[in-house]
């Protein structure tokens, strides 16, 4: 997977991540893309949640956290109460994903340096 390797830093992935301070994360465009029936599912669990500017699903790999890589549904968020967000964002995900799929939610904020990676890896989902 290409892409760019960043530190975690800054108040983004505080919501129980567990992703250590240090930790390289490395973003790019999937090699094997979720079917695009599950994109729009995605797609329409993000409809009408107040707070969400951006909604990206790039490949990601942090070494022992993210590992082995997997599409990330990154956020880019406006909103006060972003653990309510990301709550409300899960609860919806579960009623459009199978059972036995999970998808890992990370907020974003606008001025994280994540974002440029994110955006570069062309995977927005339009909402």
């Amino acid at each position: 997977m290409e892409g760019k390797d960043l530190l975690r830093s800054g108040s983004d992935f505080s919501l129980d991540m567990n992703i250590p301070t240090g930790t390289k994360i490395y973003i790019g465009p999937p090699a094997k893309p979720m079917p695009v029936e599950t994109r729009e599912k995605i797609t329409q669990a993000l409809k009408n949640i107040e707070g969400i500017r951006e909604a990206h699903l790039p490949q990601c790999y942090a070494e022992g956290v993210i590992d082995p890589s997997a599409q990330v549904l990154f956020l880019v968020v406006q909103a006060t109460d972003v653990k309510t967000l990301v709550s409300t964002v899960q609860r919806n995900l579960s009623t459009v994903l199978p059972p036995d799929e999970f998808l890992d939610v990370f907020p974003l904020s606008e001025n994280s340096p994540l974002l440029e990676p994110v955006r570069a890896s062309q995977c927005r989902l339009e909402h």
